[in-house]
């Protein structure tokens, strides 16, 4: 972890700054890296060549006067690379080019910190990817299975207390 100084502009929720002789900052916004951001990290972002991308590497690209996008490459396809959130069911439908001026996500600051905490990519990155992929689905599998015992459970209880009164 390294200490670096507060930045005094800020680009704004979710926009990508323009400068590209230091690593960029943007403040992230949303739940779809949800267990590797939070709303209100700064992320700090690096230009690399597009072929220096890997499978597992965290990509924040813009799309026009819309807020940029921040998710996990998961496949590349020629000149093409498809993305996805951690915490989305599928790929992201529109790929990323060259001439979107990705840039790689290499560390976060959390909300109210001055620490720059590092991002893993690669293959670590995809590690990562999978274990927060299993936890989503351990997730939704115990909601679904809760609100199946539950919902049983709670049709009798009503049932007795209505034939109590």
């Amino acid at each position: 972890m390294s200490d670096i100084p507060r930045q005094e502009t800020s680009p704004g929720p979710g926009k990508l700054p323009a400068s590209l002789h230091e690593p960029d900052r943007a403040l992230f916004a949303g739940w779809s890296m949800r267990r590797v951001f939070t709303p209100g990290d700064v992320l700090v972002l690096r230009e690399i060549p597009f072929a220096d991308f890997r499978r597992g590497d965290i990509v924040a690209y813009g799309q026009g006067d819309r807020p940029g996008v921040v998710h996990r490459l998961i496949r590349r396809e020629d000149d093409k690379l498809i993305l996805q959130g951690d915490n989305n069911d599928a790929p992201d439908a529109r790929t990323v080019t060259a001439e979107d001026s990705p840039r790689l996500v290499i560390g976060r600051i959390p909300s109210g910190s001055r620490k720059v905490r590092l991002v893993a990519r690669g293959q670590r990155g995809m590690i990562q990817f999978r274990c927060n992929r299993l936890r989503r689905f351990c997730r939704k599998a115990t909601a679904r299975l809760g609100r199946l015992l539950l919902g049983r459970f709670w049709d009798r209880l009503v049932a007795t207390i209505m034939q109590t009164r």
